[in-house]
């Protein structure tokens, strides 16, 4: 049986438009994100909020499968890189996700797995950038 679509809600308010940039606060629920563009930016602007977004999708998934492989994993940073086109619209043309994953007798072979799954299955962000830009994903296994 499937799964019904989902409708999601969100909104956003415009707080300032004081100075070069543009300051909004995006609503999901009781959350609340900032997102701030141009010069001395106190919050993150929504480009980057892509990369944060992917980052964040793969990072639950890879997490998440590792558990169920009974990983013990200690720490797990994940660093995006991304090239954007200098015309507009300044779409990200390349990214690269590389997972540094950390613990106690870590398969290489259960994190390359949960990677490859997270990337192409599992991460709605992936599959919504995939079509206009090359995401690679690698990982490192650091000592815990």
């Amino acid at each position: 049986m499937s799964t019904p679509p989902a409708t999601e809600h969100v909104t956003l308010d415009l707080e300032s438009l004081e100075g070069a940039g543009l300051k909004f606060t995006g609503h999901s629920g009781s959350l609340t994100v900032p997102f701030d563009s141009g010069p001395g930016a106190q919050a993150v602007n929504p480009a980057r909020m892509l990369l944060l977004s992917l980052g964040a999708c793969t990072g639950m998934d890879v997490i998440s499968i590792l558990r169920k492989k009974r990983q013990a994993v200690t720490g797990y940073e994940i660093v995006l890189n991304g090239d954007r086109r200098a015309e507009h619209p300044r779409t990200y043309h390349t990214i690269e996700v590389v997972h540094r994953v950390r613990g106690r007798d870590l398969s290489a072979a259960a994190v390359e797995e949960a990677v490859r799954l997270s990337a192409t299955k599992y991460c709605t962000v992936n599959a919504q950038i995939a079509p206009t830009a090359a995401i690679t994903h690698r990982f490192e296994i650091l000592p815990a």
